[in-house]
């Protein structure tokens, strides 16, 4: 029989919209060949609105080191197999922002005309 393509990668952890994302997080998915042959994977991943770098990955697991806080990334899958590849749909996540610490500040008012 023919060679099969890699199926569509899936289940993207974080999950696609997922907030809050750690800023150590490591990106997973799940990808078979229905041939059983072995994958590799390219993972396009970067900040929204910029050109995502490229990597390639032996394993459905990717880290792509420190993250920004509070931004918005992108990154999708493709899957290969030695004859044939799949790229799967683009995700999104957007990581954790710092903890904001409201500061009050006395409200010092100057009288404008003398009493």
């Amino acid at each position: 029989p023919p060679n099969q393509a890699p199926e569509v990668p899936h289940a993207p952890i974080p999950a696609d919209g997922a907030s809050g994302v750690p800023l150590t997080q490591t990106l997973s998915w799940e990808s078979l060949d229905p041939d059983g042959d072995p994958l590799t994977y390219t993972v396009a991943f970067g900040p929204y609105g910029q050109p995502p770098g490229r990597a390639t990955a032996f394993t459905s697991t990717f880290d792509p080191g420190p993250l920004l806080s509070g931004t918005t990334y992108l990154w999708w899958i493709t899957a290969g197999d030695c004859l044939t590849k799949t790229t799967g749909p683009v995700w999104r996540f957007r990581t954790a922002g710092l903890a904001a610490h409201a500061v009050f500040l006395p409200l010092i008012c100057k009288p404008t005309c003398p009493p």
